[in-house]
């Protein structure tokens, strides 16, 4: 037999019908699925809810770009009343151009699930909730 809710809960966000929302803890940081202005290196539009790696760039004379920074964890697209960015790198990406930061999408919103969590992160996923805060 098998556990309704168990299933219900490994699938992701657009093949259950739920509308999943990203957080920072406690705090409600947009609904996923949100079209911002941004594009990662591939030229992906980014969504909020989308999970991404940044890192910075630097030019080296006619090499091009190389890396100069990779962190070693992943961070996720966000909102707020200032508006739609990545976290880690707020300052830089509000009109949607990030200077030298780069960003990679390594997990689309559409594929996450309800109760996914990187704790260690700062950011989890639920269900979307009208008036989530507080407003």
């Amino acid at each position: 037999m098998t556990d309704l809710k168990s299933a219900e809960t490994t699938q992701p966000a657009h093949k259950s019908g739920h509308s999943l929302a990203v957080y920072s803890g406690e705090v409600h940081m947009g609904d996923c699925g949100a079209e911002t202005a941004m594009t990662d290196i591939g030229g992906n539009a980014l969504r909020v809810g989308d999970i991404v790696m940044i890192f910075t760039t630097r030019a080296h004379g006619d090499t091009g770009e190389s890396v100069e920074h990779m962190p070693s964890y992943p961070t996720a697209v966000v909102q707020d009343e200032d508006g739609r960015w990545v976290m880690g790198i707020k300052q830089t990406c509000l009109e949607g151009d990030c200077g030298n930061w780069r960003v990679m999408r390594i997990k689309r919103y559409e594929d996450v699930v309800e109760g996914e969590r990187w704790q260690e992160y700062g950011f989890n996923y639920r269900a979307a909730l009208t008036r989530a805060r507080g407003e």
